[in-house]
């Protein structure tokens, strides 16, 4: 099989050459100098050789990912943000055929298969961009006695550290990628080293689709530490328990009040699969 040739098989002009690393909205080599092959799994060819990240990198892509947080992604509106997703969208549904066959080259999915993806990421993409205002402060009714006025309040965390699986990443970055754009969120994802290209091209189209310098990283790295507020792990494969005990993405934080944070009351909060919403109790003013 390792004497077969690409040359009897479709193939893409970007599963060729060097890949660099993400970071800042710009590709940079590792730090380190190293790399690593990326093999298609049919021929056992190397297809391209990769940037192999390390922990200097990674913290150089969490700084650069709340830079950004904190600086020009901070001012987007949930509108901004909204029109931004409808571009990638609309960028990922022209560029899918070959995205699929990129996913088929590194991953060895059969290319019906990965074709068959297209209506299903068309559907996150549009559903996250349904709920780019799903943040904010709600007035909520309780029954407490005396006069009180409950308050909902969601705003998003900062930097998320994303690590996907091998076995899907045409589908499963938009598990990350989805929730924090739509947040208000940045984010540092960390591909399968075995089928990194397909979210390698995807950043391509998030840059093109106006994405701002520094919103994502995408680490081809051996490890993700947690410099980040919150991890997201996609994976089949068994976890140690202290990264199977908090599974799921955390893209909401409580917002503390500040002017009047005595005269509040912790009333209740709840994790759930995406976000950690809190609630907050104080008597109304007569």
């Amino acid at each position: 099989m390792n004497g077969m040739s690409t040359s009897a098989f479709p193939t893409s002009s970007f599963v060729s050459g060097s890949k660099r690393l993400l970071i800042g909205g710009e590709w940079v080599q590792a730090k380190s100098g190293k790399a690593f092959d990326s093999v298609n799994p049919a021929t056992g060819e190397v297809i391209a050789r990769l940037a192999q990240g390390d922990k200097a990198d990674v913290h150089e892509a969490v700084v650069a990912a709340r830079k950004a947080f904190e600086g020009e992604w901070s001012k987007w509106t949930p509108y901004d943000r909204q029109r931004l997703l409808i571009r990638i969208h609309d960028l990922v549904e022209k560029h899918f055929n070959e995205l699929a066959l990129i996913e088929t080259l590194d991953m060895g999915a059969p290319l019906v298969r990965t074709r068959g993806y297209k209506s299903f990421v068309s559907q996150l993409i549009l559903f996250y961009a349904s709920q780019t205002a799903a943040g904010g402060v709600q007035t909520l009714q309780n029954s407490l006695p005396g006069r009180f006025r409950t308050f909902k309040i969601k705003a998003p965390v900062g930097v998320v550290g994303g690590i996907i699986p091998w076995n899907g990443p045409l589908i499963s970055q938009w598990w990350i990628l989805g929730p924090t754009l739509a947040t208000g969120c940045t984010a540092v994802l960390k591909p399968a080293e075995d089928a990194s290209l397909t979210a390698l091209r995807v950043a391509e189209l998030l840059i093109e689709a106006g994405m701002p310098p520094g919103w994502s990283m995408w680490l081809q790295a051996t490890e993700l530490r947690p410099a980040v507020r919150c991890r997201s792990i996609l994976t089949s494969t068994v976890l140690p328990l202290r990264a199977r005990r908090r599974p799921g993405v955390r893209l909401l934080r409580p917002r503390q009040p500040t002017s009047s944070a005595s005269r509040w009351s912790w009333v209740e909060s709840r994790p759930t699969s995406c976000s950690r919403t809190p609630t907050w109790t104080r008597p109304c003013r007569e």
